[in-house]
């Protein structure tokens, strides 16, 4: 078996499928999971050579690449779909009411960030009429939102579900304002990627099995039993996959899909004339893992 450290925000579907159904065995794989307190220490490290492999948000690479000039590149893209929400506290009743306050994200510059951002722009929420503070990942956004320190942030599943329960309301979710975004994306240091592209492309194959998999609704009870130590409870479990399954638009999409959602990250970004996509993701390893989708 061949060791892969990965560190991510949470268990997808995707990927519990792929580790509960045995693609990762099935390709010789031993996959560490680690979970990531936020995108600036989860690509620190990365970029250290901690990891092997990052799941994040494919902003945050684009971020990364044009900032820091970083060898980083996405490698995979699982998903289509965004299952991220706009959660608010309980007496935040409009978006509008979230001028003046204090809104937790996990980078300012990128990632999910960057979709609340036009979100709130869409809806006369200019960037100057609020505060955005860095908090850290999903977790750690909840806590703070539950804990009253924030008015408000993206949340996804579970720990939307969470503040649901607490009584936190949802003001937008992302899958409304930009359809076909990267939701499952993989990322990896380019040079370390290279020097061993049959690894990156089994754990590329897998995990694009796991989300097809979870995509049939003939394996809904397997996929919500997976789901039930990531959620928490049964009846969280039940509510995550629904979320999901909400959110998800295609599940292992082609190479094709998967380089026009690249471009919607990438034109986010940068609007008007935005670099090529291919300076920040590289297909060869998706292409390789099943040449069906390129």
């Amino acid at each position: 078996m061949d060791r892969l450290r990965v560190i991510a925000f949470s268990r997808p579907a995707a990927f519990v499928v792929a580790e509960g159904e045995g693609f990762f065995v099935d390709e010789s794989l031993a996959v560490e999971y680690t979970q990531a307190r936020g995108s600036a220490p989860q690509l620190d490290a990365l970029v250290r050579g901690e990891f092997d492999l990052a799941h994040t948000a494919a902003d945050n690479i684009v971020m990364r690449v044009d900032r820091d000039g970083a060898d980083l590149a996405v490698v995979c893209v699982a998903e289509l779909g965004v299952a991220q929400r706009l959660v608010v506290r309980p007496e935040i009743a409009t978006i509008g009411e979230l001028r003046g306050k204090d809104l937790g994200v996990d980078a300012i510059e990128s990632g999910y960030a960057t979709l609340l951002y036009n979100i709130l722009d869409r809806r006369g929420v200019a960037r100057g009429s609020y505060r955005p503070v860095a908090v850290g990942g999903t977790a750690q956004r909840l806590d703070a939102l539950l804990a009253g320190s924030i008015a408000g942030a993206m949340l996804a599943p579970p720990h939307d579900l969470r503040a649901l329960a607490e009584g936190a309301r949802i003001l937008a979710s992302a899958a409304d304002d930009f359809p076909g975004y990267p939701g499952v994306t993989v990322a990896a240091r380019r040079s370390w990627a290279r020097d061993h592209h049959d690894l990156v492309t089994r754990y590329c194959r897998a995990l694009l099995a796991g989300a097809r998999w979870a995509a049939d609704r003939a394996n809904r009870e397997r996929v919500i039993e997976l789901l039930g130590p990531e959620a928490g409870s049964p009846n969280a479990a039940v509510a995550m996959y629904e979320a999901e399954d909400r959110a998800r638009e295609v599940a292992a999409p082609t190479l094709a899909q998967a380089h026009a959602a690249m471009a919607r990250v990438v034109e986010l970004r940068h609007p008007g004339r935005p670099p090529e996509v291919e300076r920040y993701f590289d297909p060869s390893f998706t292409a390789s893992a099943d040449p069906a989708l390129a």
